[in-house]
């Protein structure tokens, strides 16, 4: 039985942020959680800020940090790093996708979103919670059942500089009716709060400007099209009475 979830979050520069995401994470789960951040190689204060801490973790609670030279790895493929290793662990956990400005506020939301994938046996399906500003139009936090990078061949989209992660995944889900809204599950986006923007909020958004990743996106409509063709095969292939993701 599948009793944990992998929590993926690249992070830069933000240490007390990301750890306050990870306060909230581990002190409202009920259940074994791994936590995979992808940090710089430079960014030697976040390293320390995931290591080191005040007071030892619960031991159902563990850290794993991968990363690469700044700049080396495109943002919206650092999920896919982490995926990576949290799947060299812990190959059956479903993973998550946040981000450091996420605070978890419902207790048991590991259970919970482990339940809402269980329904869904061929693991097709994407879980999103309430983060408090999209409700149910933009799955911007989801979770999914291991299966996906087995369809995909990966979690996330891997070429976006910034932003657009996030909206690939849940546009391709709920194309293909898979897209899952958890109104109960509240994990805030801090964004709007965390004000005046900080450092990293500046170098993104110029980095968006520079890149134009709206532009990219549009460009590559025909390759979601193909995403959304792999999924509906997958539904179509993996029928409940021969097939269930919680027990390979």
């Amino acid at each position: 039985m599948v009793t944990g979830i992998s929590v993926l979050c690249p992070t830069r520069g933000r240490p007390q942020v990301v750890r306050e995401m990870a306060r909230s994470a581990i002190h409202t789960a009920h259940g074994p959680i791994q936590m995979v951040f992808f940090v710089d190689d430079d960014d030697h204060e976040t390293h320390a800020a995931i290591t080191r801490w005040d007071k030892q973790p619960p031991p159902d609670v563990s850290f794993h940090i991968v990363g690469a030279p700044r700049g080396d790895v495109a943002m919206s493929n650092m999920w896919n790093w982490c995926a990576q290793m949290a799947l060299q662990i812990k190959p059956r956990w479903p993973l998550m996708f946040v981000d450091d400005e996420a605070l978890f506020h419902t207790e048991g939301w590991d259970a919970i979103f482990i339940r809402a994938l269980a329904g869904y046996p061929d693991g097709s399906a994407l879980v999103y919670p309430d983060d408090t500003i999209h409700g149910a139009v933009l799955g911007a936090y989801f979770t999914v059942a291991p299966t996906w990078v087995e369809i995909f061949g990966r979690l996330t989209p891997p070429m976006f500089t910034y932003g657009y992660a996030d909206v690939w995944c849940f546009e391709v889900a709920k194309a293909a009716d898979r897209a899952i809204y958890l109104p109960g599950v509240v994990i805030e986006n801090r964004a709007p709060k965390l004000q005046p923007p900080d450092l990293v909020h500046q170098e993104n958004q110029a980095r968006a400007e520079r890149d134009r990743p709206g532009d990219l996106y549009n460009a590559t409509q025909p390759q979601r099209e193909d995403d959304v063709c792999r999924l509906r095969n997958w539904i179509d292939q993996h029928r409940p009475d021969s097939f269930h993701w919680m027990h390979r």
